[in-house]
């Protein structure tokens, strides 16, 4: 599994990728284009070994058909190799665009937010709202697929190993703990959820004074999340919920 996301260096596309085990890859063809190398090759052939690989890539060709195809990729090290081989003016700025902005953007959102330098708190917030609602897609679509693959094991059990049956059961408890996590950034999920979410599932409406005040007297924590309209807004137990309006939110946010 590896996450793909593009940015912009002074008109100059470059796609980025984060491979198993949470590495970032660039891909070839767009940084010597960046860096005014004649080609991809021409800028790999100095680069060490262990600097560069391939990646399967899905592209969209000119007619809208998207095919995969085998790309050449480099490391972060070989980034920085090839910026200090360039002889284009911009290579430094390109790499202080690198290690200012998108690297540490990567890392922390799971990917580069296009534009967001240039954007409102809460424009940043909003478009980093979309981001991990389509993170969280695509991490319940990798929990279905554990999941069928743990029900296949168990009905299979007799004619696989134990230790095959116990990768694929833990593999769907790791996808399942991941989307319920982003489920709650979301106010959204069956362990917290905001007012707002409570209210547009069920349609509903409740009060904060009541889920506060039992919080306040359980020892419940109460959380914050960011919002794009009021910057941050409270998510309440599940445990409240039930308790003060008898909303159980596993029945309303099921996965």
């Amino acid at each position: 599994m590896s996450n793909l996301s593009i940015f912009n260096f002074n008109q100059n596309e470059v796609r980025t990728i984060v491979r198993d085990g949470g590495d970032i890859w660039f891909v070839a063809s767009d940084v010597a284009n960046a860096l005014d190398y004649r080609d991809a090759s021409n800028m790999i052939r100095n680069l060490d070994s262990d600097e560069s690989a391939t990646h399967n890539l899905s592209i969209r060709s000119e007619n809208g058909i998207e095919q995969i195809r085998e790309v050449a990729i480099i490391n972060e090290s070989g980034l920085y190799s090839a910026t200090l081989k360039s002889r284009k003016p911009e290579a430094k700025s390109f790499k202080k665009w690198i290690t200012s902005v998108v690297l540490p953007s990567i890392r922390k959102n799971g990917g580069y937010i296009a534009g967001q330098e240039n954007d409102d708190p809460e424009l940043i917030i909003a478009k980093a709202l979309q981001v991990a609602n389509n993170v969280i897609i695509r991490k319940t679509q990798e929990l279905q697929q554990a999941l069928t693959e743990r029900d296949h094991a168990i009905e299979t059990k007799a004619h696989i190993s134990d230790k095959k049956t116990a990768t694929a059961m833990a593999t769907a408890s790791v996808k399942s703990r991941q989307a319920e996590a982003l489920k709650e950034q979301l106010g959204e999920s069956k362990n917290y959820a905001s007012i707002k979410a409570v209210e547009i599932k069920t349609g509903g409406k409740y009060g904060w004074h009541k889920l506060k005040k039992w919080c306040e007297a359980k020892g419940k924590k109460i959380k914050d999340i960011a919002d794009p309209n009021f910057g941050t807004v409270k998510i309440y137990p599940r445990e409240a919920w039930e308790a003060v309006y008898g909303i159980k939110l596993n029945s309303i946010f099921q996965a």
